[in-house]
């Protein structure tokens, strides 16, 4: 029996795209809270990451993997690229 943790379910997703299952610690109740201070900051500093991720209970790294997808999509909507650093080359 394989145990399903952070890290397996995000490996399986990454390997298993088709399947959209959701990362266990971040939950609707705390994109309500994510989103909000994205509207507010959208490159924020890693002192206020680890902050925000205290506030909402989930772990630092959580907040920031969904801040780098959450700026990559917002990007993509503005017509920007979304990988950064292809600009500053």
């Amino acid at each position: 029996m394989t145990l399903r943790t952070a890290e397996t379910t995000a490996v399986y997703a990454y390997l298993r795209p088709e399947i959209k299952e959701r990362l266990p610690f971040v939950r609707p109740q705390h994109e309500v809270g994510l989103e909000e201070y994205f509207r507010r900051d959208k490159n924020p500093q890693i002192a206020d990451l680890v902050v925000l991720a205290a506030e909402l209970g989930l772990p630092v790294q959580a907040v920031r993997i969904w801040f780098d997808h959450r700026l990559a999509k917002w990007r993509r909507g503005e017509g920007l690229n979304a990988n950064w650093r292809l600009l500053t080359e």
